[in-house]
């Protein structure tokens, strides 16, 4: 599953994986600073993927004030 770093997942999101397929959240819940995103599945009843504590503050794109070492 695809996630865009620092955006919230919510119910009723659509996420796309590697092969275009889409997924519609049906539930998020936290798990202390995680969050597990529940999706519908058509061949599984109970599909979820983690995102990490970690990941939800992860800085993805680096910030053009800061000078990259060459």
């Amino acid at each position: 599953m695809a996630y865009i770093e620092g955006k919230d997942v919510r119910v009723d999101d659509v996420l796309c994986n590697a092969t275009g397929a889409k997924y519609t959240v049906t539930k998020v819940q936290a798990i202390g600073g995680a969050r597990k995103v529940f999706y519908h599945h058509p061949a599984k009843k109970n599909a979820s993927f983690l995102i990490p504590n970690e990941a939800r503050t992860r800085v993805a794109v680096p910030r053009p004030d800061v000078v990259q070492p060459v």
